[in-house]
């Protein structure tokens, strides 16, 4: 009979005493094919231009600071402007961490990894993928110039955030552009265990 109390205990230590809220790691192989499924998703819309599908994978709470409208008017100039129109060609994960449960939701922070055209009305310089490299705020890891086009590789910090209420995976890129929304839409207990 003690060693059916001894095991009662341990397991009610183990599970009863956890604080209801707590962050935990949860790692699933759902999960992880939901996440993989949400950037090939997102990868898909960025490519095809379809910029309500890709409002409707980026966190709902990312339009409490800027409306969808903006969001899209923002997109299109910013991948087509006077001397030239960017593509994207594939966005894939890089690196996915471990989940992090929170209250009902699930969190992981992710690298993607990005493979873009920007076809040029002018001839490109040699020095035109240090000035890239220089101006923008993520990691350039592959560049060159092929005629008119500069084909450029990049990394980037996101999230993929499952909303129970919601029942739906989100995906929120981490830049100092969205580093108010990272703040007030991940909690700060969830960010800290991420290593954020």
């Amino acid at each position: 009979m003690k060693p059916g109390i001894i095991c009662f205990a341990i397991v009610f230590a183990f599970f009863g005493c956890k604080e209801k809220d707590a962050v935990r790691a949860n790692d699933s192989k759902e999960d992880r094919l939901a996440v993989y499924k949400l950037i090939d998703h997102y990868s898909f819309a960025y490519e095809k231009g379809d910029w309500d599908k890709l409002a409707d994978l980026i966190h709902p709470g990312a339009f409490e600071f800027i409306s969808r409208k903006e969001f899209k008017r923002q997109l299109d100039s910013t991948l087509s402007r006077k001397n030239y129109t960017m593509n994207i060609k594939s966005m894939v994960i890089d690196s996915l961490y471990p989940f992090i449960r929170y209250k009902g939701n699930k969190y992981s922070s992710l690298i993607t990894k990005m493979t873009s055209d920007m076809a040029f009305n002018m001839e490109l310089d040699s020095a035109v993928c240090d000035r890239l490299k220089a101006d923008t705020t993520v990691v350039i890891v592959d560049c060159h110039i092929q005629g008119r086009h500069l084909l450029f590789t990049s990394k980037e910090k996101g999230y993929a955030i499952y909303l129970a209420d919601k029942r739906k995976w989100y995906f929120l890129t981490d830049t100092k552009e969205s580093a108010l929304m990272v703040d007030k839409l991940i909690p700060k207990k969830v960010r800290e265990k991420l290593g954020d």
